[in-house]
Order: structure tokens, then C-alpha cells, then sequence
């Protein structure tokens, strides 16, 4: 299967390659070099996603 990024549907082969695998690991984070998203496995396994956002940032902490 042909690993894209879904925005511009760059190849991410050179990074499964430099990482040593055939596919996406679901554990591994993978940036796209045209969009620079960052991409993770989807749950089911069958494309790449953005990887979600960290919700670091506390409620109370925002400015309102």
C-alpha cells in the first residue's frame, strides 16, 4: 500500500525506509516533508491521520 500524507498526498516512503520498516508503525510519528504535518497510523490501520494535537494546555490556563 502507498503510505500518503491525506493533505497532499506526498509518499512518506524515505521516512518507513530510514526507520527500517515496510509499513507505518502505530507506535512511530511520521512528518510529511511537503505539509510538515505530523501523521500517526490510523485506528484501523488503513491510512495515515494527523497525529492529534497534545492537550497539554490546562482550561484555566487559556485566555479568554
Amino acid at each position: 500500500m502507498p503510505w500518503k500524507c491525506p493533505a497532499c498526498s506526498t509518499p512518506i516512503r524515505q521516512q518507513l525506509i530510514a526507520t527500517g520498516h515496510e509499513s507505518p508503525h502505530p507506535a512511530c510519528i511520521y512528518r510529511c516533508s511537503v505539509c510538515r504535518l505530523e501523521l500517526v497510523l490510523s485506528d484501523d490501520g488503513s491510512n495515515m491521520v494527523v497525529a492529534p494535537l497534545p492537550d497539554d494546555v490546562d482550561a484555566d490556563d487559556k485566555i479568554a
